[in-house]
């Protein structure tokens, strides 16, 4: 099991690089085809999940958008205890944006679509209580202070995402990635796996200035 789960990660590794690229040289294209749309600034609040046990995380973030391209960058705080895990970076490609309001009386009026990718990196990272209850239910050894035990992470994710425009400003933002996560420091003798493969679910809001 461990063995395929290293494999599973590798293979999303190379599809993260991949992904990454790709949004790199949208961006870049983007760049050079349009340059009459003014950059623009704003501040985002989301809540993400995902398999790596470290629980629901907050994250409050600031962003860069040029055209298409979009360049965030938050700070990851863990549901439980409030504890200041780590940090994100998040790039984004919108491929649908009904900005300009041509689609307004259609379903897709105040849509946006996009693709994403996400490193995040964690520090001081707790196990989540549903990982603690897991882990004190199959582990053997009482002693273990699971509670207390903290972890340094990467984790990885691409994927796509739908905006919802509630204002000229303000937007609801849902997206679902396919990744993994990688242990770089922590106790490696417990249920939870110390390397795999994951689904991220994000949501939450981001105001344009």
């Amino acid at each position: 099991m461990k063995k395929q789960n290293l494999k599973l990660a590798e293979k999303a590794q190379q599809t993260f690089k991949g992904v990454c690229i790709l949004v790199l040289s949208l961006c870049l294209n983007n760049r050079l085809l349009s340059q009459s749309e003014p950059a623009k600034f704003g501040i985002s609040a989301t809540s993400s999940i995902s398999g790596a046990g470290f629980g629901t995380m907050y994250t409050p973030g600031v962003f860069y958008q040029k055209n298409n391209c979009k360049i965030e960058l938050g700070m990851n705080v863990q549901k439980r205890k409030l504890n200041i895990s780590g940090i994100q970076t998040n790039f984004e490609y919108t491929l649908f944006d009904d900005s300009k309001g041509c689609y307004e009386r259609s379903l897709a009026g105040g849509l946006e679509l996009f693709v994403f990718s996400t490193i995040k990196y964690s520090s001081d990272a707790y196990l989540s209580t549903s990982q603690i209850k897991r882990e004190k239910m199959i582990g053997k050894d009482g002693n273990i202070p699971y509670e207390n035990l903290k972890y340094t992470a990467v984790e990885g994710y691409v994927g796509v995402g739908l905006k919802i425009k509630l204002s000229n400003k303000l937007k609801f933002n849902n997206s679902i990635g396919f990744g993994g996560w990688k242990t770089l420091e922590g106790e490696n003798g417990l249920y939870r796996d110390y390397n795999g493969v994951s689904i991220s679910l994000t949501t939450g809001l981001s105001y344009d200035f």
